[in-house]
């Protein structure tokens, strides 16, 4: 497929649109949980800061950060939320661009110290041309790329004691029984048999990955879907609203020596 063309006002005009999404899910839980702003639920409850500081934190942590403080207060401000939010998307651009990601193929990892856990992620996909990651394929190099993310990860984490991982993107290869077949070639058996639905706060890709299409354009179908669930009243209650995402995140987790069994690492 040859890459989207953008030129810098289609840039804006589609970063808007997945600002705007954020916002209409921010206010839907704001009404539901009788909160007198919305701003608090774009850090709490959508990949806000993350698309535009280019890293994922927690809510008290987004709550401590100066810049996060200056586009809330700036938004409630502004005559135009989203103009304003796509103005700091812009100029954080290159910030963004330049912190280090390693990628193994199409896939990377964090790793939780705390917890002794790896978590691996497939690449995310940029709201632009020039901040798309590695697109998720399953080739013969797969499995071999795999190995060299668990050789690095032994190496530079030996205390690690568990892997994890959770998106949407899951969800659909298993749903499909090719792609299915290829993600049990190249993933553990454990960790393949663990898998299960879940929910988990939602500030990462895991969720809203799924509204970005191959081509950092916004993905219509799943987004007016979501629209539509959030203004439902049976679904948009305390202990269901998760479910106004299209797609649920399956998470799977296993111990780490059975990857290192899986693919040879010493």
């Amino acid at each position: 497929m040859e890459d989207f063309k953008q030129g810098p006002e289609e840039i804006e005009k589609n970063v808007r649109e997945h600002i705007e999404i954020r916002f209409e899910w921010a206010k839907a839980l704001s009404t539901m949980f009788r909160e007198s702003d919305f701003t608090d639920a774009l850090a709490r409850d959508t990949d806000l800061y993350a698309r535009i500081f280019g890293n994922r934190v927690s809510f008290l942590e987004a709550q401590k950060d100066e810049r996060w403080s200056d586009l809330i207060r700036d938004i409630r401000s502004s005559k135009d939320p989203a103009a304003t939010c796509v103005e700091y998307w812009k100029r954080f651009s290159q910030a963004r661009r330049e912190k280090p990601r390693e990628f193994f193929g199409p896939f990377r990892f964090d790793y939780h110290a705390e917890e002794h856990r790896v978590s691996i992620h497939f690449g995310s996909m940029g709201w632009s041309r020039e901040e798309r990651d590695a697109p998720v394929r399953f080739t013969k190099d797969t499995k071999e790329e795999l190995a060299r993310l668990f050789r690095t990860v032994r190496e530079r984490h030996p205390d690690a004691k568990v892997v994890s991982g959770s998106s949407w993107l899951f969800t659909e290869l298993f749903a499909s029984p090719l792609l299915s077949k290829k993600v049990k070639e190249v993933l553990p058996p454990s960790f393949v048999e663990s898998r299960h639905t879940t929910e988990y706060p939602s500030q990462g890709g895991g969720y809203w990955g799924q509204f970005v299409d191959n081509r950092g354009r916004v993905h219509r179908g799943r987004a007016a879907e979501f629209r539509e669930r959030m203004h439902n009243s049976e679904i948009m209650k305390p202990d269901t609203f998760m479910q106004a995402f299209p797609v649920q995140p399956t998470y799977l987790e296993a111990p780490v020596e059975d990857f290192y069994r899986f693919y040879e690492v010493e």
